[in-house]
């Protein structure tokens, strides 16, 4: 029978990869991360300002326009970058001061995108 890890442990995992731990600081919250996030660095993005969006593939997650991102290294990011809607700034390894977190949703949840600053 595997062992059940503890918030405790989870969140030492989190730190040595480098990952911030989450405001929710629930089990389910913690293993999400551990799961979804990828090491390496995540994206900055900015969404771009365009006349006819209906050219482009819907963005999974609704994210304003001149607001400027990072998603952590992750198939979600990949996603949200192959829809050509979002503008590629950098990578970095860490959130920028002035940049908002876009967090890798779960599934079912209506609260898509956190407010950290």
């Amino acid at each position: 029978m595997a062992k059940k890890q503890t918030k405790a442990k989870m969140a030492k995992l989190l730190s040595e990869r480098g990952f911030p731990l989450p405001e929710k600081n629930t089990v389910e919250a913690l293993e999400h991360r551990l799961h979804n996030w990828e090491e390496g660095n995540g994206y900055l993005v900015r969404r771009m300002k365009m006349r006819n969006l209906k050219l482009r593939t819907p963005l999974p997650v609704p994210m304003e326009t001149g607001k400027v991102y990072w998603i952590p290294n992750s198939d979600f990011a990949r996603q949200i970058i192959k829809t050509r809607v979002v503008a590629l700034l950098t990578r970095a390894p860490y959130i920028p001061k002035g940049a908002t977190l876009l967090d890798i949703p779960h599934i079912g949840s209506s609260d898509i995108a956190s407010g950290e600053e």
